[in-house]
């Protein structure tokens, strides 16, 4: 695994965030932007997505609205991997995990596509999202 882009931000409307401002995903869309302008790809050509998504409504959404800001144009089915599902919220150790599982996905040829997103974030508002790919996409 190579990783082709990086994308760093912060969300103003986090979710504890004490002016009570309305998510508009900007933070996690911003981070989707910088990793793709970095990649040099557009988000059509993702294989499929892995997110911290924990189950609570606010951390879809947020992965939701930026993915609905940047898709543009025809593009395949894109799947959304949760490690969450099946091992609940373990805090900032999703990421090397989530890393893990596009790792071992590739390794093994069940990955869902090739390249993958990998985003996180947190409840201060820090965003991430990185694009990784087992050969270049």
């Amino acid at each position: 695994m190579r990783l082709f882009g990086l994308g760093l931000s912060r969300e103003n409307a986090s979710i504890y965030n004490a002016e009570d401002l309305p998510l508009r995903g900007d933070g996690m869309t911003a981070a989707y932007r910088s990793a793709f302008e970095e990649t040099g790809i557009e988000m059509n050509r993702l294989g499929y997505r892995i997110a911290d998504l924990v189950g609570e409504q606010y951390w879809f959404k947020q992965s939701s609205l930026a993915s609905l800001r940047l898709l543009r144009g025809r593009h395949e089915f894109q799947d959304i991997w949760s490690p969450g599902e099946s091992l609940g919220n373990v805090g900032a150790a999703v990421v090397p995990l989530m890393l893990g599982m596009a790792f071992t996905a590739a390794r093994k040829g069940y990955a869902a596509g090739n390249p993958v997103l990998i985003e996180a974030s947190n409840d201060a508002g820090a965003c991430g999202a990185a694009i990784v790919a087992s050969r270049a996409a």
